[in-house]
């Protein structure tokens, strides 16, 4: 079936999904619907397998561990499959077979940027009961500002017109911001407190220096020392790493499809990246090892990894 992200918790809540399809490049959703699934699982006692279909990747391999998961103790399992690019024939059909015969006790996860809704592993997925699709995406306008208020309510905040306003223009569409945003007003400011624009303003002045946007799109012109500075106060502010690696691996795929999609700012810096000689194939690959080095090494060699990725990607040799 089919959701909209607003009801995909409740879906999740139910409990009696076994596969879960999320699609889209928005972080903050597409982060957010894997921390359901995945702290769901949790409860149930699952133990999470993690699966990058990336070159090379067999999709044998999910295929065995879907269906073993329950020969050694009894195991609950979570198949957590992360797609980069387009889903190949073979592991479509793994996909396919897994949601004609599901084995019981595994939860399949499906991360994907995007899919084709013509392909019969997805149209699958859709009309089962026991399987959810749900699409992230940008929000805009008057979209976003009403997923901002509720964000607003939900945090407990008390926000006068005029500061509510002033969040919307700051945050500007940017979920992740937006989001962070509302974690530091909450963090400064008690429950019901009744919060200026000016008061909003000296909250959160600091926080809008330098997004992980900011890191990609130096990065991929080549601007090392930005880079390198947006990079090292991304770190200082905890950002997560999670999203800074997504905005240059999104901006790399866009680089390597040749496309100059997006808002006027977007578009000027991603023809500027396409007149330099890089391969972006290649530095598109360099991001799945930092992305399992982000996922299975400690917060400093994470770090540490993002920089080597960034300085390849202004062109300078590592």
């Amino acid at each position: 079936m089919k959701v909209y992200f607003n009801r995909f918790e409740a879906e999740v809540r139910k409990g009696r999904a076994d596969c879960y399809l999320i699609v889209g490049e928005e972080p903050w959703q597409r982060i957010a619907a894997c921390d359901m699934v995945r702290a769901h699982a949790r409860e149930l006692g699952c133990v999470r397998e993690m699966f990058f279909a990336g070159a090379g990747f067999d999709p044998g391999s999910l295929s065995r561990a879907a269906n073993s998961g329950n020969l050694f103790g009894g195991e609950r399992s979570l198949l957590d499959l992360r797609v980069d690019g387009a889903v190949s024939a073979a592991l479509a059909e793994v996909i396919k077979n897994y949601n004609n015969s599901p084995p019981p006790g595994v939860i399949l996860m499906i991360q994907a940027a995007k899919v084709d809704a013509r392909n019969a592993w997805v149209k699958r997925i859709v009309e089962r009961d026991e399987a959810v699709m749900v699409t992230t995406y940008n929000k805009t306008g008057d979209e976003f500002k009403t997923w901002l208020k509720g964000r607003i309510q939900a945090a407990g905040l008390n926000l006068e017109p005029a500061a509510e306003e002033l969040l919307t223009l700051r945050a500007d569409g940017n979920l992740p911001a937006a989001e962070n945003a509302l974690e530091k007003i909450s963090l400064s400011h008690d429950a019901g407190e009744l919060l200026s624009a000016e008061v909003i303003s000296t909250t959160i002045g600091d926080s809008s220096r330098f997004s992980v946007y900011d890191l990609a799109d130096a990065a991929v012109v080549g601007d090392l020392d930005t880079a390198v500075r947006v990079l090292y106060s991304l770190r200082a502010d905890n950002a997560p790493l999670p999203l800074a690696l997504w905005a240059v691996t999104h901006k790399l795929r866009l680089l390597a499809e040749g496309s100059t999609q997006g808002p006027p700012n977007a578009r000027k810096v991603l023809q500027r990246a396409l007149k330099r000689q890089v391969s972006w194939h290649r530095l598109l690959h360099r991001c799945a090892a930092v992305d399992h080095t982000v996922k299975n090494s400690d917060v400093r060699t994470g770090w540490e990894a993002m920089l080597r990725l960034v300085s390849q990607v202004c062109g300078v040799r590592v």
